[in-house]
């Protein structure tokens, strides 16, 4: 794919990682890439907040924050800032990622942003 592209840019990230991409996960790999989240484990919670305040209400969000919560409790004020970050931007719940891996990433953080 061409650079600068959502496709591109989760492979390199992936590749940066030493990761690789597992069936049926990449549409997550692809909102880590496009929210700019580490593939961590703060950035794995810290995406969680977003999709919370983004609309997402599944039971796994719900439990990765709460494990957040539990191990992070004094990064509550960065969890609540991807909260309100999910809030203020484009609903992105039902975007179909496999349709947009072609799109440039700036483009799309410009859609989301509302820009």
């Amino acid at each position: 794919m061409p650079s600068g592209t959502l496709g591109k840019e989760t492979a390199v990230t992936l590749k940066e990682n030493k990761y690789q991409l597992i069936p049926s996960y990449e549409m997550h790999d692809f909102k880590h890439v496009l929210l700019n989240y580490p593939m961590t484990g703060i950035g794995e919670i810290r995406m969680q907040f977003f999709a919370l305040g983004n609309g997402n209400r599944f039971l796994t969000t719900w439990g990765i924050i709460g494990i957040g919560m539990t191990l992070f409790p004094h990064k509550i004020g960065l969890f609540l800032q991807e909260y309100r970050r999910g809030k203020r931007s484009q609903n992105i719940t039902h975007w179909k990622f496999e349709h947009l891996v072609q799109l440039n990433i700036i483009y799309l953080r410009s859609i989301l942003n509302g820009k």
